[in-house]
């Protein structure tokens, strides 16, 4: 439960993307916590762009 506190306590990354759901799906594999305040777009927490970019679920950076 710490984790997750600590997950969104932080600065968020904010994207847009068609395949948001995809997306939230990969980073909350890598232990971020994302939320969409609307269609489309997500509000990423625990995860720096670089990362977000990086993922290992997604492609070798």
């Amino acid at each position: 439960m710490q984790q997750v506190i600590d997950s969104v306590s932080g600065a968020a990354v904010r994207m847009g993307s068609p395949r948001a759901t995809e997306l939230a799906d990969l980073v909350s594999a890598d232990g971020a916590v994302a939320t969409s305040p609307e269609p489309g777009v997500l509000d990423l927490h625990g995860i720096d762009t670089d990362a977000v970019g990086c993922s290992p679920r997604r492609r070798s950076c």
